[in-house]
């Protein structure tokens, strides 16, 4: 594939944070670099481990699947894969992959020469990810109160252990 008149302006040499010249490539009009590698093996490795999972649950439906976290008695240690190991390792991947890509990002603009304020806006982004899905539940009580994986909208936002005092006190009208 030729290159267009205008590419020959961004397809420098340069930029890149990590491995120099090693990593700054380039598949057909895409930069990829080594964020880019990363970002595929984060985001491949996770979509893996979340179909896996599926596999060992009751259900192949996309709005069912659940990668539940582990329970409260493990504490911050790891958790055996189908206790909520599972959900520790994807949760992993997705914020490396968040990352690489915010970092890939980075790379892109500086071989653009232009500011950072893209992936400083996805930094925020993936802070809030990472406040609602580590940061949060670490606080409320060791890791057991994160919301599941491909299943927020069984999330009540109140931890498992709570729901009952969570629950509305308003009587339903009649």
């Amino acid at each position: 594939m030729a290159m267009l008149s205008f590419e020959k302006k961004y397809r420098v040499r340069g930029g890149t944070l990590v491995g120099g010249d090693l990593f700054d490539f380039w598949v057909g009009p895409f930069y990829v670099g080594f964020f880019g590698v990363t970002t595929i093996f984060f985001a491949v490795l996770g979509t893996v481990l979340i179909l896996w999972g599926a596999s060992q649950g009751p259900t192949w439906n996309l709005w069912q699947i659940n990668i539940a976290p582990p329970d409260l008695s493990y504490g911050l240690k790891l958790a055996p894969l189908m206790e909520g190991g599972l959900w520790q390792i994807i949760t992993v991947c997705a914020l490396g992959a968040f990352v690489s890509w915010a970092l890939r990002e980075v790379e892109i603009c500086r071989k653009l020469g232009m500011g950072f304020h893209v992936p400083a806006a996805f930094g925020m982004a993936i802070f809030a990810y990472f406040t609602l899905v580590v940061i949060r539940p670490v606080l409320m009580a060791p890791g057991g109160t994160a919301s599941p994986t491909a299943s927020s909208a069984t999330w009540t936002g109140c931890p498992t252990w709570a729901i009952s005092t969570c629950t509305s006190t308003t009587t339903p009208r009649t």
